[in-house]
């Protein structure tokens, strides 16, 4: 038996990878970029400043990371006989506990920033309006798995003893998959070009907008993005109209370009070899780059 499986059946209570306190830490980052971008725009021109913004930044990194520690230190799972169980919280404690019958599916997902890491965060789903019961951030991909093929076979065990004492035969059989459908990159072209979009300019313009105190020319001024864009006016205006047209031509071709490759993009990132197979659990769906 592997060793992941080996913990995994232990039916000790175990924590998730502390390594994904760094994963946690690093996200929580992003939170912080605007406000820590506007103080630096603020006080770039003391050097008193930086330490305005340094010594607070540094105490809520801390605090933070404190208490995602706490938190990590006081979450735990246990793979029981008969139910997984979840405990968690600092102060207030709660305890979640899901019995393996009612468990509808076991996911893996990794988003960019644990992939790096080899984290998965596993998701065990009920069905109760689609919610999701419970969830642990994060396992290595060997204990994910390790965790998602114990949770069904227990699953298999529970629904066959239910059956069993009603007196219906259930089987079980070995993981057997028939791929139903498989998306190449050329359905996945077609389907990105039916997901047009610009938001990137509206991403762009809205983070102008909240730090247009802190920027040397005004985003709304016309000159400006016609003299440094364009070259100025008066070099438009001497074009010749076949130019001037051409030129509005290119420009709107431009986005249209843009807002295909946005969406082609967003496409090939998520919907990256998509796959869905039949098993002998149900269905199984993979996908994402």
């Amino acid at each position: 038996m592997p060793a992941a499986e080996q913990a995994l059946t232990s039916a000790e209570p175990q924590r998730t990878q502390p390594i994904g306190l760094v994963v946690t830490a690093i996200a929580g980052l992003r939170q912080m970029v605007f406000p820590l971008v506007a103080g630096i725009f603020g006080f770039r021109d003391t050097f008193s400043g930086i330490w305005i913004i340094a010594i607070p930044l540094l105490g809520v990194l801390l605090l933070t990371f404190g208490l995602a520690y706490l938190s990590w230190r006081q979450r735990t799972f246990t793979i029981g006989e008969e139910d997984i169980r979840v405990e968690s919280g600092i102060i207030s404690r709660t305890a979640a506990s899901v019995p393996y019958e009612r468990i509808q599916d076991v996911s893996l997902e990794q988003e960019l920033l644990p992939r790096l890491f080899g984290l998965v965060s596993v998701k065990f789903e009920t069905g109760a309006g689609g919610a999701e019961e419970l969830k642990l951030a994060y396992l290595t991909e060997e204990q994910g798995e390790e965790l998602r093929d114990l949770i069904r076979e227990r699953r298999e065990e529970e629904v066959a003893a239910i059956a069993a004492e009603d007196g219906e035969d259930a089987q079980t059989s070995e993981e057997v998959s028939d791929t139903l459908f498989a998306m190449g990159s050329g359905r996945l072209f077609t389907f990105g070009l039916f997901e047009f979009s610009l938001a990137v300019f509206a991403v762009l313009f809205g983070l102008a907008s909240q730090f247009e105190d802190f920027l040397p020319f005004d985003i709304w001024d016309v000159d400006f993005w016609t003299a440094n864009v364009l070259g100025g006016r008066d070099q438009v205006e001497s074009l010749s109209s076949s130019a001037q047209i051409a030129g509005g031509i290119f420009a709107i071709g431009s986005l249209i370009a843009l807002g295909f490759a946005t969406g082609i993009a967003k496409v090939f990132s998520r919907e990256w070899g998509f796959l869905l197979e039949k098993t002998a659990r149900g269905f199984r769906r993979r996908r994402g780059l």
